[in-house]
Formats: structure tokens, sequence, C-alpha cells
């Protein structure tokens, strides 16, 4: 392993996090969006007092300049406080860690479940060699393997979520 290949790819991947963060918050401030009724909503913003708008206001640095509040939140992300979600009320790192927990636990019995499955398959296909099981298995094997990944998973859940209903 070349240790100045891995720190130079750590390198360009904290740069590359940098100029994106940069970028999103670039465009934030140049939308003609106002982030108010974007995230409170129209309604709910219109049943507010103007005391409550400009704690709102506060809250969000809409009155703070764009780099001040730039600094602000990479300094914020830095200590590992990435804020509150607006969808689930609760901090985002909190929210990203059961989320990375659940997509750890599916992939990994994904991993499993694809692993006995083709060695089982793999075992059949290849103690009758030539036979009519070990073309049908070289032909699923063939199949999924050339199929992109999106279609797999739009036909999957149109089986188990629209005809068998059994998604939410």
């Amino acid at each position: 392993m070349d240790w100045k290949q891995v720190g130079t790819g750590i390198l360009r991947m904290a740069a590359l996090l940098v100029l994106v963060s940069m970028a999103a918050f670039f465009l934030v401030s140049v939308s003609p969006l106002d982030p108010l009724k974007t995230n409170v909503g129209q309604a709910a913003l219109g049943s507010m007092s103007q005391e409550q708008i400009a704690v709102l206001e506060e809250y969000w640095g809409m009155n703070t300049p764009p780099l001040e509040r730039y600094l602000a939140w990479a300094g914020d992300f830095l200590r590992g406080d990435m804020g509150i979600s607006l969808l689930y009320r609760q901090p985002v790192a909190q929210v990203i860690r059961v989320k990375l927990a659940n997509s750890l636990g599916l992939m990994a019995a994904a991993w499993i479940l694809s692993g006995i499955t083709g060695i089982v398959l793999g075992i059949a296909a290849g103690a009758k060699k030539g036979s009519f099981t070990d073309r049908v298995i070289s032909a699923y094997a063939l199949v999924t393997a050339s199929t992109p990944a999106f279609w797999i998973a739009l036909v999957l859940l149109m089986v188990f979520g629209v005809w068998l209903q059994v998604l939410p």
C-alpha cells in the first residue's frame, strides 16, 4: 500500500467536500426562493407574528453575510454538529447514524444471501455440467449480471410494492 497515494486521495476528497459545500452555500444564497417559505411553508409563515419570523430569521442566520454563515457552519460541522433535521426534528448526526446502521444491516443480509445463493447454484451447475440445470443457472447468472441494477430495483418495487403490496 502506497501511503502517499492514500494521503493524496484523502486531501483530494477533503478539497472536493469543501468546494461542494461552498458551491451549495453560494447557490442557496443567490436563490430567489425565500428559505422561510420553503422550509416552514406559506400557510405557517402567514400565521406567524413578525417577532416569530424575526426569531426564525435570526436562528437560520438569514441576516448574516453568506461567508460568515458558511464559516460558522463549517466550524460547527468540524466539531461534529451538523444541525437539526427539518424532517425528523433530531440532530442530523443521529439521523445519519440510524440510517447508516439500517443500510449496513441490509447490505450485510444481501451480501450473505447472495453469497449463499451463488455458492449453492454454482455447486448445482458444476455438479451437472452441460445439463438443463446447468444451462438454466448459467442463463440466470448471465441475465442478472447483464441487467442494470436500477432496472432490477424498479421491477422488484413493482412486484413487491404494487402487485403484492408488501411494501408501504
